[in-house]
């Protein structure tokens, strides 16, 4: 018996030190965006204007990309998201926001400019036509032609489609935007979302699989 239990004892500390040496391997926040700067032959560098944020600059197959993260506070935990953001050429929005379901009304934010350029834009005629596989929002663009065009072609629709994701509650969401003259795709940290900041932090090198799919988005809108 003596025997089983030194086994015993020897399994537990076994646990305990692979425990502490696990922690001791953990980056930090930090050093994780560190990380992924050096991945994109980058520099990360703080965001001024929000408290313990970064920023990275990158070229990508020769687009102008920016990483941000951010720390926001909650009432338990700090949260983080992460933006990847590529400038467009031409002044385009086209937004995502679920429908109205079951009493709850979801709403998108706009900024005082894409109120005005909604004003600009209200009496266009064409009508945004939304594919099905879209039903479940409200898209709203201030250039329905180009909106069209882009959900008209099979490789920026897949793109679409590749990124509209449904959370665990049964909500539809779409974490990418055109807004403000960037294409933006948010990392939320939710664990049902993707793309996920937490994914990320574990794989900096996974930022590559959302590139070079916005680089086939890009290339359809700035083709059209």
């Amino acid at each position: 018996m003596a025997w089983i239990a030194i086994a015993v004892v020897l399994a537990l500390a076994g646990i305990i030190f692979l425990s502490k040496f696990s922690k001791m391997q953990e980056k930090t926040r930090e050093q994780v965006l560190e990380d992924l700067a050096k991945s994109l032959e980058s520099k990360c560098e703080v965001a001024a204007e929000a408290q313990n944020s970064y920023r990275i600059n990158f070229v990508f197959e020769g687009k102008n990309f920016i990483y941000e993260d951010f720390e926001r506070a909650s009432f338990r935990e700090k949260i983080y998201k992460g933006f990847l953001k590529c400038r467009l050429k031409q002044d385009f929005i086209m937004n995502f926001s679920e429908k109205q379901k079951d009493g709850i009304i979801r709403t998108s934010t706009f900024t005082r400019a894409t109120l005005d350029k909604a004003s600009n834009n209200a009496n266009e005629r064409e009508i945004l036509r939304i594919p099905k596989s879209f039903s479940a929002f409200n898209i709203y663009s201030n250039n329905v032609a180009l909106a069209n065009r882009i959900m008209e072609d099979k490789k920026s629709l897949k793109v679409l489609l590749n990124f509209k994701g449904v959370d665990n509650r049964g909500m539809s969401y779409m974490p990418l935007r055109f807004l403000d003259n960037f294409l933006v795709l948010e990392f939320d940290s939710s664990p049902n979302k993707h793309p996920n900041i937490k994914t990320l932090y574990r794989d900096v090198h996974s930022i590559e699989q959302q590139l070079v799919q916005l680089v086939k988005l890009i290339e359809v809108v700035e083709r059209v």
